[in-house]
């Protein structure tokens, strides 16, 4: 994640519309509630009501996949 000219390392996790994130750099857990706007753009509100959109870039494309497993 990155916040203006801030980077944040960590890990996420998505529980129904609540985004968790785990800040390695701070070592601090912080949850955001998760609004979907057009396509491309997602809206973000932390627990104190503060809301910033992101919109999705090329370079930050994540590929979802299937998995396949043989039996």
């Amino acid at each position: 994640m990155q916040l203006e000219d801030e980077r944040v390392r960590g890990h996420w996790q998505l529980e129904g519309h609540t985004l968790k994130f785990f800040d390695t750099t701070q070592n601090a857990d912080e949850a955001y509630d998760l609004h979907l706007f057009k396509p491309g753009s997602i809206g973000l509100e932390d627990l104190h009501g503060v809301r910033r959109v992101f919109s999705k870039q090329t370079s930050n494309v994540v590929p979802l996949r299937q998995n396949s497993t043989q039996h």
